[in-house]
């Protein structure tokens, strides 16, 4: 049974994590509607767009200005989300699960605790480099040309500080590139990354609300977490 449940929560955190930095937050609680996104019923693949080409409908070709990080920690913070989804698009799962949010693996072992935090590392890393090609395509599934998928960071909204961790909630555009271009969603999104040595180290969250309380109560208090989620 706790085998069971082992495998079915890494392989429910291995999807939520799919994306650096890219693991979106679906701010559904309504104290939290400020960050809600709405479903894009429009985007369909291979859709003809005459001044663009042949692009998925609410994307654009046209590059979002990406944000400019103001010191040394919001540089760090750009750098390791993309470092996931570059993980992710060069299919290599030791690097996948040095980036996991720690905190991932304690809820995994509060699961399974005859399990060791190696032993769950070890199996989150298996998942990855067995399933690199379904996670792929998962990503890239609005266009039929993309190869690789990513994120174009325009914002940190929030910005919280507790105890020499730190949360923020950011701002980006998804990003598809085949072979000669890339283009950029025109929808922004949202999502929380985590540090938790004062910024010398980024990591992304999970898409969901729930699990995100869960996951991010484990090293932070439920009132850094409303603070980050809360529009100033």
């Amino acid at each position: 049974m706790k085998k069971a449940l082992l495998v079915k929560c890494i392989t429910l955190l291995a999807l939520l994590l799919a994306s650096c930095n890219n693991s979106r937050v679906k701010l559904s609680n309504n104290s939290y509607n400020d960050y809600t996104q709405p479903l894009d019923s429009t985007i369909n693949d291979s859709i003809i767009d005459n001044k663009q080409g042949v692009i998925p409908i609410g994307y654009t070709r046209e590059a979002f200005q990406e944000y400019v990080p103001k010191n040394a920690i919001e540089k760090q913070f750009l750098s390791d989300m993309h470092s996931f989804s570059e993980a992710i698009n060069t299919r290599n799962s030791k690097r996948v699960v040095e980036l996991y949010y720690p905190d991932y693996f304690v809820l995994l072992q509060k699961q399974a605790p005859e399990k060791s935090l190696q032993q769950i590392k070890e199996k989150v890393r298996s998942y990855y480099e067995t399933n690199f090609n379904e996670i792929i395509a998962a990503y890239t599934k609005d266009w039929n040309d993309a190869k690789r998928a990513g994120v174009c960071i325009t914002n940190i909204v929030n910005r919280v500080t507790e105890n020499g961790k730190m949360l923020f909630l950011y701002e980006y555009h998804t990003t598809l590139s085949s072979d000669e271009v890339t283009i950029f969603k025109k929808e922004a999104e949202y999502s929380i990354s985590a540090s938790l040595n004062n910024g010398k180290q980024w990591y992304s969250s999970a898409d969901n609300i729930n699990d995100l309380f869960e996951i991010l109560s484990i090293s932070f208090s439920h009132s850094a977490i409303d603070k980050v989620l809360t529009k100033q």
